[in-house]
């Protein structure tokens, strides 16, 4: 089983497994009250599920779900804002919530991890993200820096769509 973590928003594929962003640990930073979001991209791996957990922090977890593009109407060339590819293709998009397994799909899976920051966080904050199948299984490094300024709730409200 082979891994990168990315930033939450660069664009996943199933089918390809070298970012330039990729790194093997997840440095973040975050406003207090707010969220550390980021991706493990998984692949070469032997297992039909795997078992995540999160030793050191709360988070929302989320398996991502390869959707199919069969077109890119008007766009001749990509940009930062859309997927790297001409269709077809297929992207990892939809948010699936998962509590501690997720299904892998034909040797892959990406995961998008939310790490909710309280306000009396410290200001670094260290922990893993330990991926486990029946024979293999991954510790990666998360660390988050901490601001020590919390956005007005009205602005976390529009941030977040609430």
């Amino acid at each position: 089983m082979k891994y990168c973590v990315l930033p939450s928003y660069v664009w996943t594929y199933p089918d390809i497994h070298s970012y330039a962003e990729g790194k093997v640990s997840a440095d973040l930073i975050s406003l207090r009250d707010g969220y550390a979001t980021f991706q493990v991209h998984l692949f070469d791996v032997s297992d039909d599920s795997l078992s995540v957990m999160l030793d050191g922090f709360e988070a929302e977890l989320y398996r991502e779900m390869a959707i199919g593009v069969e077109s890119c109407p008007g766009i001749e060339n990509p940009t930062e804002h859309f997927p790297e590819r001409i269709a077809p293709f297929s992207v990892n998009d939809c948010l699936i919530p998962i509590n501690d397994t997720a299904e892998v799909k034909d040797g892959t899976l990406t995961l998008y991890i939310a790490i909710r920051i309280p306000s009396y966080a410290p200001e670094k904050c260290t922990g893993a993200v330990v991926i486990s199948g029946k024979e293999e299984s991954l510790r990666i490094p998360v660390t988050v820096e901490v601001a020590k300024v919390s956005p007005p709730p009205e602005i976390l409200d529009i941030a977040m769509g609430w």
